[in-house]
């Protein structure tokens, strides 16, 4: 299965990926391999690729926290698609979303709020904005999404909103239905 992550078949990759999420913790020596199907541009294998993942990672918390300093940005937003796609979080994974929210790549820290302001956390409006701003679609989509969560605070974004409700890429990415952000 280690081998065929490696794959030029991204579906192939995938179903090892999947497979090996059926594991869990016995798979975790299998994470160096894992990692590198993150760091893609192509959010629908990440967001795939994320959720199995989980399935191992969560059984070694440090791995992901220790990944997280090595890799580029795109590494960086598929390592929180990981953490997105674990229903209860490690309080270390929690700790790196705050970690995030300072780090040099908007999409990243636009991310991260979106994943506090979802769990509660109070005072993630100013990095939101910034997302719901981005260039980006699918960081625009996340933000948008997670403003909902900060609720009436955000009202004063609502003429902006309806304004951008012609930019499809707003209001759709490819993982956006299955998180119910559409």
């Amino acid at each position: 299965l280690v081998a065929l992550l490696g794959s030029e078949d991204g579906f192939a990759a995938l179903s090892a990926a999947r497979s090996l999420g059926e594991y869990g913790a016995e798979a975790v020596a299998a994470l160096h391999a894992l990692w590198p199907r993150l760091d893609t541009d192509d959010t629908g294998f990440r967001e795939r690729f994320a959720a199995a993942i989980a399935r191992v990672a969560a059984h070694a918390p440090d791995r992901l926290v220790g990944t997280w300093a090595e890799g580029r940005a795109s590494l960086r937003v598929g390592l929180l698609h990981v953490i997105e796609a674990t229903d209860d979080p490690p309080p270390a994974w929690r700790a790196l979303l705050r970690q995030a929210l300072e780090d040099p790549h908007p999409d990243v820290r636009a991310r991260a709020a979106a994943q506090l302001a979802a769990q509660g956390e109070p005072g993630m409006l100013p990095v939101l904005l910034l997302g719901f701003r981005s260039e980006d679609g699918e960081t625009r989509t996340l933000a948008t999404a997670a403003l909902a969560h900060v609720g009436r605070d955000a009202a004063h974004l609502l003429p902006e909103m309806l304004e951008r409700l012609g930019d499809e890429e707003t209001l759709w990415h490819p993982g956006a239905a299955a998180h119910g952000r559409t």
